[in-house]
């Protein structure tokens, strides 16, 4: 097992209770165009322009859902994408390509498809290698999952507030 593998684990052990409150799973691949630099700079524009995509209309169907981001080397230059579980009932593809490529400002391509094991592709989400060693794991969870893992973890919430002396 390598370096990154138990912070792997961890992760997908936590998200793994609130993933499997998805109804309706889709995986969806969000890719920008190839960049020369893999800087956490570059890294946020495209997480930032993933949270400007969750509030457009094309979006509007998602429950909720989980993103990371994934960087992979592709001759001098980097492919920056973004791969999440998404409940949603139904997404129109061709709005939410036109509302990522308007939220990233250039051509961008997405992939969607229905999946039965959230959990599954939650391993794949977060496999991530490429992350640890540019220094960033930049990953997101919204809606209803994002409430299941607050409701889930409030333990570890509350002693880290009582440990910053917050409460």
């Amino acid at each position: 097992m390598n370096a990154n593998g138990g912070s792997q684990k961890r992760l997908r052990e936590k998200l793994s209770g609130p993933a499997q409150e998805m109804q309706w799973p889709l995986m969806l691949t969000l890719s920008g165009p190839p960049s020369r630099s893999c800087s956490v700079k570059a890294q946020r524009k495209l997480m930032r322009a993933f949270a400007r995509l969750r509030r457009t209309k094309a979006f509007e169907p998602s429950r909720g859902g989980v993103a990371a981001l994934e960087i992979t080397p592709s001759g001098k230059r980097f492919h920056i994408h973004i791969h999440a579980v998404v409940d949603a009932k139904w997404l129109n593809q061709d709005a939410l390509e036109t509302a990522w490529q308007r939220a990233i400002g250039s051509h961008g391509v997405i992939h969607l498809q229905r999946i039965r094991l959230p959990v599954a592709a939650l391993e794949y989400i977060t496999k991530a290698e490429p992350l640890k060693v540019w220094g960033s794991h930049m990953l997101t969870c919204w809606g209803n999952v994002r409430k299941a893992w607050l409701a889930a973890n409030a333990d570890v919430r509350v002693r880290r507030l009582l440990r910053k002396g917050a409460l």
